[in-house]
């Protein structure tokens, strides 16, 4: 898995699998199940995370 990309956590209702997969790969489309090859739904989505970099400590 791609660290620098979107991803979504995908569950198939037919025979409940569960699979991570890259957004960008899976936007607006219909996700089959790789065991049973029923539609699988996205649970959830997040973006990855940014070291910050705006912040840095100043000798006083």
């Amino acid at each position: 898995m791609d660290a620098t990309s979107a991803s979504g956590w995908w569950s198939c209702g037919s025979c409940g699998i569960d699979a991570e997969l890259p957004s960008a790969e899976t936007a607006g489309c219909h996700v089959p199940c790789p065991e049973c090859s029923a539609p699988m739904d996205e649970l959830w989505s997040w973006e990855p995370a940014v070291p910050a970099t705006s912040w840095v400590r100043t000798a006083a």
